[in-house]
């Protein structure tokens, strides 16, 4: 298995399936990441978290105003937000998710 890496990811989008087969393919490439479904809950673990994350992870499927809520929150954070096509296939999926984890 891979080393970890020192960034954390939160990744948010509405299909479960979809956001657990995300995570699991993070944590094969040694990232350390969650996962969840609700804007609101984004909003609290980037308020609330002792650690801040590094990377948000949006599908390309969450609604404008939601997108708008999870953006204002962040602002204060020094985190890179990486928002998914619906044509984003696995391999350019990790690679971008490296390269955004490099200076981490």
């Amino acid at each position: 298995m891979p080393e970890r890496s020192p960034c954390r990811i939160l990744t948010y989008g509405q299909d479960i399936f979809l956001l657990n087969t995300r995570k699991m393919v993070l944590e094969k490439g040694g990232f350390e990441c969650n996962a969840t479904c609700s804007a609101e809950e984004v909003v609290e673990c980037i308020t609330a978290s002792e650690r801040a994350y590094d990377i948000f992870i949006l599908c390309h499927s969450i609604p404008f105003h939601e997108q708008e809520l999870i953006l204002k929150a962040s602002e204060g954070c020094h985190v890179k937000l990486y928002v998914l096509t619906h044509l984003t296939d696995p391999f350019e999926f990790i690679e971008r998710v490296r390269e955004l984890a490099a200076d981490c």
